[in-house]
């Protein structure tokens, strides 16, 4: 019979009816059971023995196909598959098969084989059946990580516990915590022995690794550079963190610093040093770049930072804020970089032991940006920069900065000076306990009776014109640098003196003189081939005769007419006092000397009474023959006072 229903046609006849579930059918076609669920003869036929899908009573449409098969369409299509390539997934063709079979057109290999690789195991021939493997890892042994050793490890890794535990580096190898109770993670901690050559002891570590980390504690500061030795594997130098290696005085005793390896230095950078050295983070002003050495002055600000420009000494505003010395190797126009403001700068080639010493004072320069050894005067500015602690022809320089500026008299803190003008001098004002400057004249004022002061020029001239330069006694000098010490009233003449007498005439001295030159007149000349002496004893004021020689001139011609000089050696000092003037003549005919026509001793202060005793004009002391003067006037005798010409000797004021 035939099944007709809206949605399905079908040859054949129902197997069997379900009470309740539908109409069973057996497709003589295809063998397929089918199930009506709605009766009778409704829709929702379900295929129930295979998954094949039943032919809609409308006929075949359309059929569609995956890949790898493909479907032409429409209500007979053409069901293909395509051929398997590079690209694309198809059957295999017998070409194909031949060509993969021969193993790329090779002969069939006879003996096939797997070849292993440790950690593997168990590979060769084919013929028989094989069983690969892999170890179990230990330390000697590359294999699989078990269960149990990868907790270990991971116990180690995340929660390092007892005395010895282990953490791995960066490069994959392992090291061990030190024990430290209650710290978890810890960076290794060591004391170091020895100064300067140090060395530490550290459990596990075998060899030094970059960017490990020790913190060390250092018994003993350093004297020079220093270096590290943990556990004998090799001395590593000490660098500061910053630049260079360690200096004298960066490790204090009992100090601890943190070392971190550079493989690149070879050395461990030091964090901690002593503060050793002041830094300060700048911006270069300038249109071009500054170098390491070069000293900078304060020019400005920017954001966090100061702005500096090449300092010289020409001028207040390029010296007097002199900061400090760039210490980074150049700092470009506009760019950020350290200076150094204390402490000792190394790799400098600024100073050729050719010019530059250990110890030199370094001074900054004329020039912007230059330094020198020689200490500046005014006008030039004065500014210590340092001191030089090594001289070095190459570049190994090093100096120690400390900037000290030099000040102008009216930036100290005491002195008032700031509108000086010309010739004003600085004076003390008690009432303020401060300098200060003005001139002369209004500090002192005009001199007068009753005021120590300025001489006005008017004064001057009223003065000058009545004494020119009070010397000795009454007189005074006119014009010349000669005088005699006698009355100036009395009249010059000549009068004849003989041998052997010495001729002592009296002179007071009421202020300190300084004579260069005396001398004599021979008015008219005496026997040929003689001469005579002249010269100046010190004087008893009780007594008022000649005492001790002060200068004897020596021989000098007295054959021959005019004025005879005689120049000590050493210019002849009189104190105020009382001295003798002395003169003598070999020449057995009587001569002519200038002299003086007085009657008395006028020059004489202080006579006991008005009439007083008479002194005289001279002393006439006699000998037995003529000679040197002697060196004192008692072994002349007859030295009474006489009243007479005198002869006059002229003295020379310097």
């Amino acid at each position: 019979m035939s099944v007709i229903t809206q949605d399905f046609v079908a040859a054949g006849k129902p197997t069997y009816i379900t009470a309740n579930a539908g109409v069973m059918y057996t497709d003589i076609t295809d063998g397929i059971v089918y199930k009506q669920t709605t009766i009778p003869y409704g829709k929702n036929w379900k295929v129930v023995s295979n998954q094949n899908v039943y032919i809609p009573s409308s006929g075949v449409t359309s059929v569609k196909a995956t890949t790898p098969l493909a479907s032409s369409g429409g209500t007979g299509p053409t069901i293909s598959i395509q051929q398997a390539g590079p690209t694309q997934d198809g059957y295999l063709s017998s070409a194909d098969w031949n060509t993969f079979n021969a193993g790329s057109g090779g002969a069939v290999p006879t003996t096939r084989t797997i070849n292993t690789t440790t950690p593997l195991q168990g590979g060769g021939d084919l013929s028989t059946d094989r069983t690969l493997s892999i170890s179990q890892a230990d330390s000697t042994t590359d294999g699989y990580l078990a269960s149990t050793d990868w907790n270990t490890f991971d116990n180690k890794y995340n929660t390092p516990t007892g005395t010895t535990s282990e953490y791995i580096r960066g490069d994959g190898s392992l090291a061990t915590f030190p024990t430290i109770p209650g710290v978890n993670d810890s960076i290794t901690h060591a004391t170091a022995s020895g100064t300067d050559t140090y060395t530490a002891t550290i459990t596990g570590v075998t060899s030094y690794a970059d960017g490990d980390c020790y913190l060390i504690r250092f018994t003993n500061g350093n004297t020079t550079s220093a270096t590290l030795n943990i556990n004998s594997i090799g001395a590593v130098s000490l660098y500061r963190n910053n630049d260079g290696a360690l200096i004298g005085g960066d490790i204090v005793n009992g100090a601890e610093m943190l070392l971190v390896y550079n493989s690149t230095l070879s050395a461990f950078q030091c964090i901690g040093t002593a503060p050793n050295t002041l830094l300060a983070y700048v911006t270069n002003a300038e249109a071009i770049t500054i170098t390491k050495g070069q000293p900078v002055y304060v020019f400005g600000g920017q954001g966090d930072r100061i702005t500096v420009k090449l300092a010289y000494n020409t001028t207040d505003l390029t010296s007097a804020q002199t900061i400090g010395v760039v210490q980074s190797t150049s700092i470009g126009a506009n760019q950020k970089g350290l200076i150094i403001v204390q402490g000792q700068l190394d790799g400098l080639s600024l100073f050729p032991t050719s010019t530059w010493a250990d110890g030199d004072y370094i001074y900054l320069g004329a020039t912007a940006g230059t330094i020198t050894n020689v200490k500046p005067s005014a006008p030039n500015h004065l500014v210590y920069l340092g001191y030089v602690t090594t001289a070095s022809n190459g570049a190994a320089g090093r100096m120690y900065v400390k900037v000290q500026n030099g000040y102008e008299l009216k930036e100290l803190h005491d002195v008032q000076a700031t509108s000086p003008t010309n010739n004003d001098v600085l004076y003390y004002d008690s009432s303020i306990t401060q300098w200060k400057t003005n001139s002369i004249a209004s500090i002192a004022g005009n001199a007068s009776a009753s005021n120590t002061g300025v001489l006005s020029s008017t004064d001057w001239t009223t003065f000058n014109n009545a004494v020119t330069d009070r010397r000795s006694g009454n007189y005074y000098r006119k014009s010349q640098r000669w005088y005699v010490p006698s009355d100036n009233t009395n009249t010059l003449t000549a009068t004849n003196h003989s041998t052997p007498s010495v001729f002592l005439v009296p002179f007071p001295v009421h202020k300190t003189i300084v004579i260069d030159q005396i001398a004599v007149e021979v008015t008219s000349a005496g026997a040929v081939g003689s001469t005579l002496r002249f010269g100046i004893y010190n004087g008893d004021t009780t007594t008022v005769v000649p005492t001790t020689l002060v200068v004897d001139s020596g021989d000098i011609s007295a054959a021959t007419i005019g004025v005879k000089t005689f120049t000590p050696g050493t210019a002849i000092t009189l104190t105020p006092g009382l001295y003798f003037t002395a003169f003598s003549t070999s020449s057995a005919t009587a001569h002519g000397i200038r002299s003086l026509t007085t009657t008395n001793f006028a020059q004489v202060i202080g006579l006991v009474s008005a009439g007083g005793t008479s002194l005289g004009t001279y002393i006439n002391g006699t000998r037995a023959a003529y000679g040197a003067l002697p060196s004192n006037a008692s072994s002349l005798t007859a030295l009474n006072p006489t009243i007479g010409n005198i002869y006059a000797l002229f003295h020379r004021i310097q």
